[in-house]
């Protein structure tokens, strides 16, 4: 297994929509951020809204000591270099109700892959139990659960059978 650093605009991507999920609060884009993560992010809030580029920061700081962990050696530590100056990249949408229930959207598989990115790249010991890992680990759950929840097939398949 290796580990990389992710690049600005897939994470500046993340920053955002776990931004508006949180500001949004429960089922704002058809799903609930877990609690976890709230306290995870409690740091990056500015004015009582969390702010995109502390989430930016700080999800980029969790990457760097994945990598950092992975490769540094005692008598050559990697040092630390912040990231350039935020930018914002947005690509999710406000969600649309359809027949009762949330469109998925392309978006959400964007963010997903870039989640499940983030996450593979931070699965390392320096960072595996992290709160801002695990929570981040929900809420890819959540995420999930939501696209199958919400896709055709699913909506199409009577329940008891």
């Amino acid at each position: 297994m290796s580990c990389l650093m992710m690049n600005e605009k897939p994470l500046a991507s993340l920053a955002d929509w776990i931004a508006a999920q949180l500001n949004h609060g429960f089922n704002g884009f058809g799903m609930e951020a877990p609690s976890a993560l709230y306290n995870a992010l409690s740091d990056c809030t500015v004015a009582g809204r969390f702010d995109e580029n502390k989430i930016y920061l700080k999800l980029y700081a969790l990457n760097f000591r994945a990598y950092d962990g992975r490769y540094s050696r005692h008598d050559e530590p990697i040092t630390f270099t912040p990231p350039d100056p935020y930018k914002p990249n947005t690509v999710h949408q406000y969600p649309v109700s359809y027949n009762g229930h949330w469109t998925v959207a392309p978006w959400h598989y964007q963010i997903a892959k870039r989640l499940s990115f983030l996450l593979y790249q931070c699965n390392e010991d320096a960072t595996r139990n992290d709160e801002l890992y695990l929570s981040l680990v929900q809420l890819r759950r959540n995420l999930y659960c939501f696209i199958v929840d919400q896709s055709d097939a699913w909506q199409a398949l009577p329940w008891m059978e």
